[in-house]
């Protein structure tokens, strides 16, 4: 008798919860990657929806994002190659530089190198020319450098006494560039290509030429006559060295 009374007011509220159970529906809950909602309508009919965790969710009006604990995906592996084989490029491109450059300026030498001779060549002693009333001749043996190429020359020069100095003179005809042979019996210089005349002292007389034979520079070291062996321009009234 005393269960029965007890229990009485319990059963007499029993159907009013179960009409508010099967006319709420729960609320959205994450089940294994999943996002469910299970809810009882009126009657038997039963909802039952499932989203796929990746993705944001609506079920029922409510949004849901999903939590994702996973650690963060290391870098793949093609990124690390891809990165080595920029350094390695780098690299290989620093070291054919530091090799190519004696070469390229091996091959551009020629170009930027010009030509060069030696400054002061001997002309023989002083005496003899000191003591010879006419001019005396002289061959220079010149060595130089042309590109790669190591070159010889000898041309001729004249060496006069002018006072208490020696002069030398080009035999190189300023006209077109014949060789100027001295001739005894004119006492001067006489072109055999087009009858040019100079003095013994190499001035102009007549002929063709434009100027007279051109004068070179002299120094006397220890008895000897030093020559600066230079060339000029060619048919032009004025001496300008080329060389």
């Amino acid at each position: 008798m005393l269960f029965g009374h007890l229990t009485a007011p319990c059963l007499r509220q029993l159907p009013a919860l179960a009409l508010s159970a099967i006319s709420e529906p729960s609320s959205p809950i994450l089940v294994d990657g999943f996002v469910t909602r299970v809810g009882v309508g009126y009657g038997s009919r039963r909802l039952l929806e499932f989203r796929d965790a990746s993705r944001w969710s609506r079920v029922g009006g409510v949004p849901v994002t999903p939590h994702d604990d996973a650690p963060n995906p290391p870098a793949p592996a093609g990124s690390r190659r891809s990165f080595l084989g920029v350094l390695l490029g780098v690299a290989s491109a620093t070291v054919g530089a530091l090799l190519g450059i004696p070469v390229v300026r091996y091959l551009l030498y020629p170009l930027t190198s010009g030509s060069t001779a030696s400054d002061w060549s001997d002309a023989g002693s002083l005496l003899e020319v000191t003591a010879s009333p006419v001019p005396v001749s002289r061959t220079l043996h010149l060595k130089g450098r042309d590109g790669w190429q190591e070159t010889e020359s000898s041309p001729t020069v004249y060496l006069i006494r002018k006072g208490d100095t020696v002069q030398a003179l080009s035999a190189i005809c300023p006209h077109l560039g014949c060789t100027l042979p001295w001739d005894a019996s004119r006492n001067a210089f006489v072109c055999p290509c087009h009858g040019g005349v100079f003095g013994p002292d190499g001035a102009y007389r007549s002929g063709p030429p434009r100027r007279g034979m051109d004068a070179l520079q002299t120094t006397v070291t220890n008895g000897n006559v030093m020559v600066k062996y230079q060339t000029f321009r060619l048919d032009v009234p004025n001496k300008q060295v080329t060389s």
